[in-house]
């Protein structure tokens, strides 16, 4: 059976699919077996025991993938070319940590460290890079 997530509570656990056929279905975490988090409007396919929604899964006829906010090879490159003055930190939204590069860039710090962040950033997948950026980062957070 095909639907769409409608919520999801990582508190509780749990959340609810509207199906396809217009009925709603309770579901839990453990049920879910996506890499990523459950979203409101994700399209899923899934098996039903009349009220609750178990081995959740992507629906493979869904032309719907993850939406990119920031792109992990611009943020690599950024880091590697203009890392000493904390260009990628801005780029992802760590402010905070942009201004400190500018503070120290006399101290080639930030660029050795950028170097390390610019590399790992190129080589992680985009579904881990996107699961890092999803988490809202504050001006000093490490987008490691």
């Amino acid at each position: 059976m095909q639907g769409t997530v409608l919520d999801f509570s990582i508190q509780a656990n749990q959340g609810f699919i509207s199906a396809d056929n217009g009925k709603r279905y309770e579901f839990t975490g453990s049920d879910w077996n996506l890499a990523t988090a459950p979203e409101a409007g994700n399209r899923v396919d899934f098996d039903t025991d009349g009220s609750k929604a178990f081995a959740i899964y992507a629906d493979p006829t869904s032309s719907q993938k993850i939406k990119a906010t920031k792109s992990r090879v611009t943020a690599g490159i950024l880091a590697i070319l203009l890392g000493n003055v904390g260009v990628h930190y801005f780029y992802l939204g760590a402010w905070g940590w942009g201004l400190i590069c500018i503070l120290f860039c006399w101290t080639y710090i930030p660029a050795i460290v950028a170097l390390v962040f610019g590399v790992h950033y190129l080589v992680i997948s985009d579904e881990v890079f996107q699961v890092k950026l999803k988490k809202k980062p504050e001006p000093l957070d490490i987008l490691w």
